[in-house]
C-alpha cells in the first residue's frame, strides 16, 4: 500500500505471496513499538512521524486488532505532542480519534476512546479551561453510563477511567469556585465504587474521600471534614496498596490539622501519633514526609499545651531522621523547622538559653526559606526583644488586650467572610443593588451635615456580578448587603471622578487577597474592566495591562457614536451598550459615558436598564474659537435650540440603531445639584441660564423623564443641599411626569436611590421593608425614617418602602414602623432576605 505514493509503477513479484493478516498485525505492532521506543528516548518528533506512518498505512484496515493499534498510536501521538508543548494539536488528535471511532462497539476500542476523552480533559485543565474540561469528563461519564454492552461497563479499565473522570471533574469544579458541586461529584464517585475490589479504583475512592474532606474544610465545615477523614481511615487503614496508604497518611495528617483550631489538642496529638506509629517504618518518600510533618505538628501542639519534654522529644526525632544533607529538600526543610521550633521552646523554658547552634544549623540546612531566616533573626535578638516588649506592654492591661483581640477577631471574621470562595446570593435571582448613599459627593472639608458619601451599584444577573462606579465606601456597602469579592466579575466605570472610582483600588486589592487564599488547583479571580477613557487614564497605574492575575478583559468605553454605538458582550446573557453623557470629569472633557444594559432572562425575554451616569441634558456650547460660552454668573451656556443634541435625542438614536429598546424597564438618572435659578419658573431669555451644565439638575431631569419611555426610575445622586427634600422632590417629579403630552396616564414608579433600595430585574418590583418580600411599585410608597442603631454622631435617615396601606395616614404607628425597619435590618444581618441562597 505504501508503494502507491511512489512515482511510476512496478510489477508485482508473483513469486512472493501476499501478506497475511498476521503479517499485517506484526507490521503494525512493529511500528507501534518503534514509536514507543523513540518517545522513551525523548525523540518526540520522530515518534510522531512513526505514529503518523502507522495511521496512514493501516487506518482503513478492518482487522479489530489493527484498528486498536492505530487508535493507541493516535493516543501516543497526542501524548508526544503534549511533551512538545503543543496542547492544541494534542487536543485535535484526541478529537480526531473520538470522532472516527466513538460509534465502534468493540470493547477494546471503546476503552481507547475513553482514554482519549480523559487525556483531552486533562490537557484542557492544564490550559486553564475548566468549563471545557468538565464538559469532556461529562462526555466520558455519559458514554460509560449509556453503554448498552454490560461487558464494556464491567471492564476494569473502563471503570477506572470513569472513576478518574469523576475525580478530575471534582477538582475542576473546585478550580471554578463551586465547592458544593465539587463535594457532590466526589460523593458520586464514592457511592458508585465503594465496594469495588480493584486496587486502582479503590485508590480513586480514597482520593475522592481525601479531596472531599479538604473541600469541606474550605467550606468551614470542620466536623464534616474530620468525619470524612475518619471514613477514609476506617475503610482503608489495612490496605497495603502504596497509593492508598499515602491517602490514609494524608487523611491522618489533615485530621490532626483540622482538630487544632477546634481546641481538641488531645485528639489532634492522637491523630499524629497514630500516623507516626502506623507508617513510621515506611520509607516511601511521600509517606515518610507525612510522618515527618506529623512529628513536627505533634511537637508544636505539645509545646502549646505545656508538654515540653514530649515536644522536645518530637523535635529531636525530626532532626535525627530528616536531615539528608541536601539530598531531599523537603526533608531538610522539615529538619530546619524542627530546629527552629526547638530553639523557640528552649527560649520559653529559659530566655537565656543558648540556641545559636540550632538556629545556625537551621539556616545552613534551609537558608533559602524566608521563614527560617526570619526566625533566626528574631530568636537571635530574643533577649533584647523581650525587654523592649515588657516596657511597651506594661501599660496595656488585660482589659485593653481583650478588647483589642475581640476587635481583631471580628475584623478577621468580616474579611474571611468577604473572601470566601462562594456566593451568598441566590444564583436564580436577577437584581440591582443601590449601594451608594443618596448624595452626590462629600466635600473635601465636610461640615457636620455633610458626612454621607457615595458608593455605586451592583447588578446580580444569573450568577454574574457587575459593579458600576465603585465610589466611596462601596466595599463597606457591598459587604453589608451580603456581597463577596467572589461575586464580582465585571467593573464598569462611567467617568473619572472620585465618587465613582474611590474603591476601585480596594476591589483589586481584595481580588489579590482572594487569589492568594485560593490555593493550588483553584481558579483565580479575574475581573473584567470596562472603563471610560478618563477612568482608564486615571486608574491604569493600578494594574499591569499584561500578566496581572486579577485582570481579565480590559475594554475602554469610548465616547458614544450615536449611529454606531459601542456594544460589549459581558456574558452569554448580558450585554452593555455605551450611551452618551455630557460631563467634564477633569481628566477628559468629553470622555464620560452612560450605560445601557440588556439582560436576557431564563425564559428568553429581555430587560433593559439605563444609567445616565453624571451628565447634563445638552453638551456644552463653544464659540467659533472653540472656547466655552459662559453666562455672566459663570454657568456654561447650552444650545437649547437644536433639540437633536439633547441627551434623550441621542438615546433615541442609539436605541434605533440597536433595535427593540422602545421602553426602558429601569432608568437610573443622576440629578446632581440644583442651581438657584432652577427654583424659579424657567425663563427663555438667552442672556439668562436655564439648565445645569455638568449635571441634569431639576430642569434637565424633568425634561428627560418627560421624553423617555420607562417603567421604573431610581433617581440617584442628589446634591448635599437636597438632603431634607429629596423624597418630596421625587414625589413631585413623579406627579409631574405621570401624564404624557396628550393627557394620558403613564404607568410609572419613581423612588429615590439609597442603600436600602433593591430592585428585582425580572419582575420590576422592589424589596419591601415591611414584608421583606419583593413587591410591585404600584403597591409601595417610600417614606424616610432613621436607621436603628446607626453608627456615628448623627442620626442617619434612609428611604424605606412600605405597602401603600401601611404607609397611608393612620396606617402604621411610629413604633410599628420602627419594628418593621428593625426586623429588616435583623434579617439582613442573618442573611435571611429572599435574595440570599437558602
Amino acid at each position: 500500500m505504501a508503494d502507491h505514493n511512489h512515482k511510476g509503477t512496478r510489477k508485482r513479484d508473483r513469486s512472493k505471496p501476499p501478506a497475511t493478516a498476521v503479517d499485517l498485525e506484526d507490521a503494525a505492532n512493529t511500528l507501534f513499538n518503534k514509536g514507543v521506543a523513540l518517545g522513551n528516548n525523548d525523540r518526540h518528533e520522530d515518534a510522531i512521524a512513526v505514529y503518523d506512518e502507522l495511521s496512514e498505512r493501516f487506518s482503513q484496515n478492518p482487522s479489530p486488532q489493527i484498528r486498536v493499534t492505530v487508535i493507541r498510536a493516535m493516543i501516543n501521538k497526542g501524548v508526544e505532542l503534549g511533551c512538545l508543548a503543543k496542547p492544541d494539536e494534542e487536543i485535535s488528535t484526541y478529537d480526531d480519534l473520538i470522532e472516527r471511532f466513538s460509534q465502534d462497539p468493540t470493547p477494546e476500542i471503546c476503552e481507547q476512546v475513553a482514554i482519549a476523552l480523559l487525556r483531552k480533559g486533562i490537557t484542557l485543565g492544564e490550559l486553564d479551561k475548566p468549563n471545557e474540561e468538565i464538559s469532556t469528563y461529562d462526555d466520558l461519564i455519559e458514554r460509560f453510563s449509556q453503554y448498552p454492552n454490560t461487558e464494556i461497563r464491567e471492564q476494569v479499565t473502563m471503570a477506572l477511567l470513569f472513576a478518574m473522570a469523576l475525580l478530575n471533574k471534582g477538582v475542576a469544579l473546585g478550580r471554578l469556585g463551586k465547592p458544593d458541586e465539587e463535594v457532590s461529584t466526589y460523593v458520586n464517585l464514592i457511592e458508585r465504587f465503594s465496594q469495588d475490589p480493584t486496587p486502582e479504583i479503590r485508590a480513586q475512592v480514597a482520593k475522592a474521600l481525601l479531596y472531599k474532606g479538604i473541600t469541606l474544610g474550605v467550606l468551614d465545615k470542620p466536623d464534616e471534614e474530620i468525619s470524612t477523614y475518619d471514613d477514609l481511615i476506617e475503610r482503608f487503614h489495612h490496605d497495603a496498596t502504596p497509593k492508598i496508604r499515602e491517602q490514609v497518611a494524608n487523611a491522618l495528617l489533615n485530621k490532626g490539622i483540622a482538630l487544632g483550631p477546634l481546641g481538641r489538642s488531645d485528639e489532634e496529638i492522637s491523630a499524629y501519633t497514630y500516623l507516626i506509629e502506623r507508617f513510621g517504618v515506611d520509607q516511601t518518600p511521600e509517606i515518610h514526609e507525612k510522618v515527618g510533618r506529623a512529628l513536627l505538628c505533634k511537637g508544636i501542639t505539645l509545646s502549646q499545651t505545656a508538654q515540653r519534654d514530649a515536644a522536645l522529644a518530637a523535635f529531636n526525632d525530626v532532626i535525627s531522621k530528616f536531615d539528608t544533607g541536601g539530598i531531599n529538600a523537603k526533608f531538610d526543610e522539615l529538619c530546619a523547622h524542627a530546629l527552629v521550633s526547638k530553639a523557640k521552646l528552649l527560649k520559653e523554658i529559659d530566655e537565656h538559653a543558648n540556641t545559636e547552634e540550632f538556629l545556625s544549623r537551621a539556616v545552613r540546612i534551609a537558608g533559602e526559606s524566608p521563614q527560617i531566616l526570619s526566625s533566626y533573626r528574631l530568636l537571635s535578638s530574643h533577649g533584647r526583644l523581650v525587654q523592649r516588649l515588657e516596657k511597651i506592654l506594661a501599660g496595656f492591661d488585660s482589659k485593653n488586650r481583650d478588647r483589642f483581640r475581640t476587635r481583631m477577631r471580628e475584623q478577621e471574621q468580616r474579611t474571611n467572610t468577604f473572601l470566601e470562595p462562594s456566593t451568598s446570593f441566590d444564583p436564580e435571582r436577577s437584581l440591582l443593588f443601590v449601594l451608594r448613599e443618596w448624595n452626590s459627593f462629600t466635600p473635601i472639608i465636610p461640615d457636620t451635615h455633610e458626612l454621607d458619601r457615595g458608593g455605586g451599584y451592583f447588578i446580580w444577573h444569573r450568577g454574574m456580578g457587575i459593579v458600576i462606579d465603585p465610589g466611596y465606601d462601596f466595599i463597606e456597602n457591598f459587604s453589608r448587603a451580603g456581597g463577596r469579592i467572589h461575586d464580582i466579575d465585571c467593573v464598569v466605570i462611567t467617568h473619572a471622578h472620585d465618587d465613582h472610582t474611590a474603591d476601585f483600588e480596594s476591589i483589586l486589592t481584595l481580588a489579590h487577597q482572594y487569589n492568594a487564599r485560593t490555593g493550588k488547583g483553584r481558579t483565580k479571580k479575574k475581573i473584567d474592566l470596562f472603563l471610560s477613557t478618563g477612568a482608564n487614564r486615571k486608574l491604569s497605574g493600578f494594574f499591569q495591562l499584561r500578566g496581572d492575575e486579577r485582570i481579565g478583559r480590559l475594554v475602554v468605553l469610548n465616547p458614544c457614536d450615536r449611529k454606531h454605538p459601542q456594544r460589549v458582550q459581558l456574558s452569554e446573557h448580558s450585554s452593555l451598550t455605551v450611551l452618551p453623557a455630557y460631563h467634564d470629569d477633569v481628566v477628559t472633557f468629553d470622555g464620560s459615558v452612560g450605560l445601557g444594559f440588556e439582560l436576557e432572562l431564563q425564559d428568553g425575554a429581555f430587560r433593559r436598564l439605563v444609567f445616565t451616569g453624571d451628565s447634563g441634558l445638552y453638551p456644552k456650547s463653544v464659540d467659533e474659537k472653540g472656547d466655552l460660552k459662559k453666562y455672566a454668573d459663570g454657568t456654561t451656556a447650552l444650545d437649547i435650540i437644536d433639540e437633536s443634541k439633547s441627551l434623550y435625542s441621542a438615546y433615541q438614536d442609539v436605541f434605533a440603531s440597536i433595535g427593540s429598546w422602545e421602553t426602558i424597564d429601569l432608568l437610573v438618572p443622576h440629578l446632581g445639584s440644583i442651581k438657584n435659578y432652577e427654583l424659579d419658573v424657567p425663563s427663555y431669555d438667552p442672556e439668562k441660564p436655564l439648565l445645569y451644565a455638568n449635571h441634569l439638575g431639576l430642569h434637565g431631569l424633568s425634561i428627560l423623564l418627560d421624553e423617555l419611555q420607562f417603567k421604573t426610575c431610581i433617581v440617584s445622586e442628589f446634591g448635599e443641599e437636597l438632603k431634607d427634600v429629596r423624597l418630596k422632590l421625587v414625589n413631585m417629579l413623579e406627579e409631574a411626569v405621570s401624564t404624557d403630552n396628550q393627557g394620558n396616564q403613564r404607568d410609572i414608579f419613581l423612588v429615590p436611590g439609597d442603600l436600602t433600595i433593591l430592585y428585582d430585574i425580572v419582575n420590576g418590583g422592589f424589596l419591601c421593608h415591611e414584608t421583606c418580600e419583593f413587591e410591585p411599585g404600584s403597591r409601595l410608597k417610600a417614606i424616610e425614617d432613621s436607621e436603628p442603631d446607626s453608627s456615628g454622631s448623627k442620626e442617619c435617615f434612609r428611604v424605606f418602602l412600605f405597602t401603600t396601606e401601611t404607609a397611608s395616614e393612620g396606617g402604621c404607628s411610629a413604633r410599628e414602623r420602627f419594628d418593621y425597619i428593625q426586623g429588616y435590618f435583623d434579617r439582613l444581618a442573618r442573611r435571611d432576605l429572599p435574595y440570599f441562597k437558602k
